[in-house]
């Protein structure tokens, strides 16, 4: 009789191109988190929804309280110089970064076996 084998770790990146779906991307990120605690689940936020992180209000709190859990968020370079934002690693908080490109981020993060999740 063999051991029964561990489930492989489980990795996930949600992509997110509009600001109104940055709320129910992190639903989704909690209740894969809730299913399965040791799963790896990044964001990658590009187009409009990288507006979605600035100010106070209920999805930054919960944005907040999400990055506090350990999920990283990855906001596309290109995008927040669309919109006139100016962001880098020195202002943003533990778990979130600045990457070259949002596209490059999630082919990346394909190739590294992160199922990829539309939202």
């Amino acid at each position: 009789m063999t051991a029964p084998t561990a489930a492989p770790a489980l990795k996930a990146v949600l992509h997110v191109s509009e600001a109104d779906r940055l709320a129910h991307a992190l639903a989704n990120a909690e209740n894969l988190r809730a299913a399965r605690p040791d799963a790896e689940i990044r964001l990658v936020l590009n187009g409009g929804a990288v507006t979605a992180v600035q100010g106070q209000n209920k999805v930054t709190e919960k944005l907040g309280q999400a990055l506090a859990a350990g999920l990283k968020v990855q906001l596309c370079r290109n995008a927040l110089k669309a919109q006139g934002m100016e962001l880098d690693g020195n202002t943003l908080p533990d778990g979130m970064e600045v990457v070259p490109a949002g596209v490059l981020a999630l082919a990346e993060a394909q190739q590294d076996g992160f199922a990829y999740i539309k939202v």
